[in-house]
């Protein structure tokens, strides 16, 4: 297979079962003629190609050739791509529901040395019932305690709740609502808040909660 862009030839052969794109300059092989020309104009026909995305990961040094064995290597490991070892990625394939991220947060008594943050989320709620009620609203703030040791915790619903149509059993009802509170933190909570409250939903009988969407915002001291 081959296919012609702006007067050049490209080729495409397989060694040992991969694909390997490549274009003859002066009888060799330029992965970087190829990375600078793609970099410097338009994609060819509007898209990335598997060609172009091999010139790109050439030109941020993420991959290299190893001729010896007719292959590609990456350059880069997946703890520095995601900040997790493989044995990271297995044991939380293995425990879905524990909470990885380690917990910055401190109890108000212990907070010397703390910086505050402002938590903003979002609650959803399924219940039977079209009228919100307390002892939902209840296990919602003890979600969060639970998360964090904070008893101020302001829940302020968004719209109006919202039949499931979808189902056909019973009458089922969605209710959102703002949920704001604030922590004492070393570092910012946010990727500890999310882990926990993405693995974590609260059951109460015919209840169900989930909390989702963080964001935090560190007051200035």
């Amino acid at each position: 297979y081959q296919r012609r862009v702006h007067g050049k030839q490209w080729y495409q052969r397989r060694v040992h079962g991969k694909q390997w794109y490549q274009r003859r300059v002066h009888g060799e092989s330029c992965a970087v003629c190829l990375a600078g020309k793609m970099m410097g104009g338009e994609y060819e026909d509007g898209e990335e190609t598997k060609s172009d995305f091999l010139a790109r990961m050439f030109l941020m040094g993420r991959i290299e050739i190893d001729e010896k064995n007719k292959t590609l290597l990456s350059t880069t490991t997946c703890k520095e791509e995601t900040g997790q070892t493989k044995e990271m990625v297995q044991a939380i394939k293995s425990n879905p529901e524990q909470v990885f991220a380690a917990n910055p947060i401190f109890p108000r008594d212990q907070a010397e040395g703390c910086d505050q943050y402002n938590v903003a989320a979002k609650g959803f709620f399924s219940l039977y019932k079209e009228k919100m009620q307390g002892r939902v609203l209840d296990g919602a703030k003890s979600l969060v305690f639970d998360a964090t040791s904070v008893t101020d915790i302001s829940l302020e619903p968004d719209g109006e709740p919202v039949k499931n149509a979808a189902n056909f059993m019973a009458e089922e009802w969605h209710h959102k609502y703002d949920v704001k509170f604030r922590v004492a933190a070393k570092e910012d909570p946010k990727q500890y808040l999310s882990e926990y409250f993405e693995k974590t939903i609260k059951q109460l009988g015919d209840a169900a909660i989930k909390i989702n969407y963080v964001h935090t915002q560190k007051l200035e001291s």
